[in-house]
């Protein structure tokens, strides 16, 4: 089937002196479903439409040499070419005069079995369960709402395509891309409605973001032609319906345009033109933006906007800001006025990070650089000898200012040095908002005038990123290692612009990889980091710009009268086909095929003990050499290892490499803190093929981001009974537990558990010893028993239990820590004493020879020691309430601990044997049953009859009399159980002096 790169219906262009001109279109020729297989050529039909007043008339067709036409001089005609790009032309004569016309399209013909495409409206009604109504549609032959995006219900032709889908067996299949890669995302059953959708309903979390895959029944055609896999991007509203309209001053922007793009919702953005509009689903459509009118200055105009994890800042020319929280509602940073902050920046990326507040943007004038939050704002002070500046007459000017997109606690910072020179230079500057430190970046550019720098990170590593002046576009790698210019197809001098007064208006950087250069003319420039070459694929329209959604597509926005926004995609691979068609030249793709082979997802979390493994295969000729590059981000408790595979078959040759990543962070007992910050933090890992070239087209590096520390939804807990029926009240005895004095308690005190707190406690009696078995899970799975050394802290301070083993009997070299040397050592009488921070074993050799006796009990516990609690004997039921913390600072960089409780049994009420007495039961018991066992069978044999006779005579009235004895026992039972527990309170009361 027919893949056209442009509109269908293209029109002419408008010549001067208002002369028009029709319409022509080519379309793909319908195909009976009678027809099978599919054709090596693409049969269409041209057409060309004469308007009413048009001024000039169709003459022919002139068409490429490959291409055959049934009539050149027939207005519609039937045209038959072999795949790829061709080029069409119509001429035209004027209907007055002699003047010829003549119009040439250059069409990519595809003959494509996936012609059709999914069709997803969403209902955010219920944020946690959208509803859905999916149905088939052909892109050739859609209304002009489902074009643009915003369709709630099927177009008559789609309609009739998904009837005939449906009746012959297809029903959507969805799995989850993102944030989870998964076989099958959360719906509650699909049903299909005639009139032309499946309606079904998704269970999400409405705090992250969501791509969807829709697929239908593989094998099912109508006319030829199979439903492709479609990519829903889930747009749920981050903010209320207050932050786009209401009561208040409408703003309003001024010549300097701009626009922002929330990272951890990327259908929610702002356009700054004339009018400021608010879009959160990508623009399909957008709102002007209020705000109370005692925040804005009158005539104030908006020109720049910043997102943060959960607020928008907007800046007005007046240096003021305000910022949007997402309940709707703005609110005025006070006193930032007088900073006369000029730009404001935002996270590129949506990553957690525990080093700095995501709820923090950049702003900065051209001497000043600060951290601006909704409470404070904070200066960032540049240090002269950074930059060398020596000369009085000299300084440093501020050109801009990002995020990086891999850790959020680093900025990167363009400066113009000797700025009052003919010849000024531009370094770049990064700064740690985690140690405060500023690192000069190992190059530099001379320039003979004073262009601005600006900046834009790019998703690989801490300090990539690409730069650039009024028309040449910069990289940087590796920290600065590699640097340089990319090419530009068709430009000796690297230079972007065609014309003097041309310039570089915006560069996109899209997770995807792809780089997309905007000029101010509108031409529209494609290119990688990996191929860092660029090649003018488009012209945009006038008063356009760029953004990106989730899945890696890119729309080019246009805003209308008022706030009407016209949305487009922009079609990546075919625009590239085409521009590699125009210039020419040959960039052939050293590639046959890249996949990534594991569920890749956009953030993995690696905890200390842990090994990621990521996969990827590439296809290339045998005859070509080729492989596959991994690189990552440095981070030097990093370690990766690497395997290859091999295999050849039909003249390529195919490379499977699997990569395990894994932390080998060491913690040598001192200065705990700084190892962590040092061993954890943000790295990516980019999986690729060594060599390309641009005229590779679906093919993308393999990117994905490493979050190295403790998983956000990781946790521990303590394996107790899951039902359980316990008094809630318990003596604690004076002289078993340490007072808010520091002494020894010398009364009796009433405690209570908390069930909700502690669960269900752990049953022990005195002549046991008790180990808890702890758990390890991540978002409520299971992941694995912790074996970890770990310490229990008693929170009433009883000190009526001990340990079962010593410091000698584990092994120890040296004495062992306790909570009472680490309190002492420490100064700290809290549980906050001991922990990660501070733990060392007693197992380290030093060669000195043992002098201590080391017969103290050993208060570190694990699963596989044999260090346990023991406690105390006590007449009445004893509560015990502790915090387990996992000290090992190897096991997790999480700081895992949780809370159990202990009820230790009586002696006098309630004590159950301890397991010697209860194996010796058990085995009397076992004795006893078998005896009995042996003499029932043989006293059965004489019996039977007359038992059998018996319970056959057994009437109503026996069953009667049986279930009022029954009842007897059951009321005797709750009396006996009412003076058990009253006995206990009497004890307890007498015990306490009541």
């Amino acid at each position: 089937m027919l893949a056209l790169i442009f509109n269908l219906c293209i029109a002419l262009a408008t010549c001067e002196g208002g002369t028009h001109f029709g319409k022509w279109s080519i379309t793909q020729m319908g195909l009976s479903d009678s027809m099978h297989g599919y054709r090596a050529e693409v049969e269409s039909r041209l057409l060309y439409n004469e308007d009413s007043d048009s001024d000039h008339t169709f003459e022919r067709w002139v068409v490429s040499g490959e291409c055959s036409i049934s009539s050149n001089t027939s207005a519609g005609t039937e045209l038959t070419c072999p795949q790829g790009v061709h080029d069409i032309t119509v001429i035209l004569t004027a209907n007055i005069g002699d003047d010829t016309f003549s119009d040439t399209k250059h069409i990519r013909f595809l003959d494509d079995p996936y012609c059709y495409r999914w069709y997803a409206h969403v209902d955010y009604s219920d944020r946690s369960n959208l509803s859905l109504a999916l149905w088939i549609t052909d892109p050739e032959n859609q209304n002009s709402d489902e074009e643009r995006s915003v369709a709630q219900t099927p177009s008559e032709n789609s309609v009739r395509l998904s009837n005939l889908f449906h009746l012959r067996g297809v029903n959507p299949m969805m799995t989850e891309i993102l944030p989870q890669p998964r076989d099958e995302a959360q719906l509650n059953g699909i049903i299909y409605s005639y009139l032309g959708f499946w309606e079904t309903s998704v269970q999400i979390d409405a705090k992250l973001q969501y791509v969807l895959r829709v697929d239908g029944n593989i094998g099912v055609t109508v006319n030829q032609c199979f439903v492709s896999s479609t990519d829903i991007v889930i747009a749920v509203p981050k903010y209320t319906s207050e932050s786009s309209v209401g009561e208040g001053a409408r703003l309003t922007g001024g010549q300097q345009y701009s626009s922002c793009q929330d990272p951890c919702a990327m259908h929610v953005a702002v356009s700054i033109r004339q009018d400021v509009l608010f879009t959160q689903d990508g623009f399909q459509t957008a709102s002007w933006m209020y705000a109370q009118t005692s925040l804005i200055q009158d005539g104030d105009q908006v020109i720049d906007c910043a997102f943060a994890l959960n607020n928008l800042y907007v800046l007005f020319e007046s240096g003021s800001m305000i910022y949007l929280t997402t309940n709707g509602t703005f609110t005025k940073i006070e006193g930032i006025e007088v900073q006369r902050i000029s730009s404001i920046n935002g996270r590129t990326s949506c990553f957690p990070t525990s080093s700095s507040d995501n709820n923090a943007i950049i702003g900065w004038n051209e001497y000043r650089l600060f951290i601006v939050d909704v409470d404070h704002i904070t200066e960032i002070v540049i240090p002269d000898n950074l930059v060398q500046v020596t000369d009085e007459d000299s300084h440093v000017r501020i050109m801009d200012a990002a995020f990086t997109t891999t850790d959020a606690s680093l900025i990167t910072v363009s400066v113009c040095i000797n700025c009052s020179v003919d010849l000024s230079a531009v370094a770049f500057l990064s700064y740690s908002l985690l140690t405060g430190e500023w690192t000069k970046l190992p190059f530099w550019i001379e320039e003979p005038s004073l262009q601005n720098f600006q900046i834009k990170p790019f998703t690989r590593g801490v300090d990539d990123l690409i730069f650039w002046n009024h028309n040449v576009l910069f990289y940087s790698e590796l920290s600065g290692a590699s640097r340089g210019v990319f090419d530009v197809v068709g430009s000796s001098d690297r230079s972007l612009n065609l014309t003097d007064s041309d310039k570089i208006e915006d560069v996109l950087v899209c997770q995807s990889g792809d780089i997309f250069v905007q000029m101010a003319s509108g031409a529209l420039y494609l290119g990688s980091i990996e191929n860092k070459v660029l090649i003018q694929i488009s012209t945009l329209r006038n008063n356009s710009f760029l953004i990106c959604d989730l899945s890696g597509s890119v729309y080019s926005v246009s805003c209308q009268d008022g706030n009407d926004t016209a949305v487009q995609l922009v079609a990546r691979d075919v625009n590239l086909i085409t521009a590699l068609y125009l210039v020419q030249e040959d960039y052939p793709c050293k590639v046959v095929n890249f996949e990534e082979m594991s569920a890749m997802k956009s953030i993995y979390y690696l905890d200390r003990k842990e090994v990621l493994s990521l996969s990827s295969m590439l296809v290339h000729r045998s005859n070509q050499h080729n492989d596959i590059e991994v690189s990552f981000s440095p981070l030097d408790s990093i370690a990766v290892d690497r395997h290859d595979a091999t295999t050849f078959f039909q003249g390529k040759r195919a490379v499977n490499t699997t990569i395990g990543i894994r932390s080998t962070a060491m913690f040598p007992g001192v200065d705990y803190i700084r190892t962590l910050v040092e061993s954890t933090g943000m790295v990516t890992v980019q999986m690729k093929p060594m060599r390309t070239g641009l005229g590779c087209v679906g093919q993308r590096p393999m990117v994905t981001h490493v979050s190295v520390g403790c998983p956000p939804d990781r946790y521990i807990t303590v394996e107790k009974p899951l039902q359980c029926d316990i008094e809630k009240t318990y003596l604690l005895p004076s002289g078993s537990y340490i007072d808010d004095s520091g002494q020894v308690g010398v009364e009796n005190q009433i405690t209570e558990l908390d069930q909700d707190e502690y669960g269900c406690p752990l049953l022990g009696v005195h002549t046991d010893t008790l180990r808890p078995t702890v758990h390890l899970y991540d978002d409520g799975i299971l992941i694995e028993e912790v074996d970890a050394d770990f310490v229990v802290y008693e929170l009433q301070k009883r000190t009526d239990f001990t340990y079962n083993a010593t410091e000698g009997m584990v092994g120890c070299r040296t004495a062992a820590q306790s909570w009472a040397r680490m309190m002492d050592s420490e100064g700290n009488v809290s549980p906050a004493a001991w922990g990660r921070h501070n733990y060392i074993p007693c197992f380290r050799d030093d060669g000195v020879p043992i002098t201590l006796s080391l017969n103290s009990p050993y208060e570190i516990m694990n699963k596989t020691g044999i260090s346990a609690l023991q406690w105390s004997e006590h007449e009445i039921d004893q509560l015990y309430m502790f915090n387990l913390r996992v000290v090992d600072p190897h096991y997790s960089f999480c700081h895992l601990e949780t809370k159990f409780a202990v009820v230790v049994r009586g002696t006098v009420l309630g004590e159950e044997p301890s397991g010697n007495i209860t194996l010796f039961f058990l085995v009397a018991f076992a004795v006893v049953t078998l005896s009995m066992g042996v003499a029932s069978y043989i006293l059965f044999r004489d019996k039977h009859m007359e038992e059998w006779k018996r319970v056959q005579d057994f009437d109503e009235d026996d069953q009667a009399e049986l279930h009022e004895d029954a009842e007897e026992l059951t009321e005797k039972e709750e009396e006996r159980m009412a003076m058990r527990k009253q006995e206990r309170r009497s004890t307890l009361r007498s015990l306490i002096g009541l």
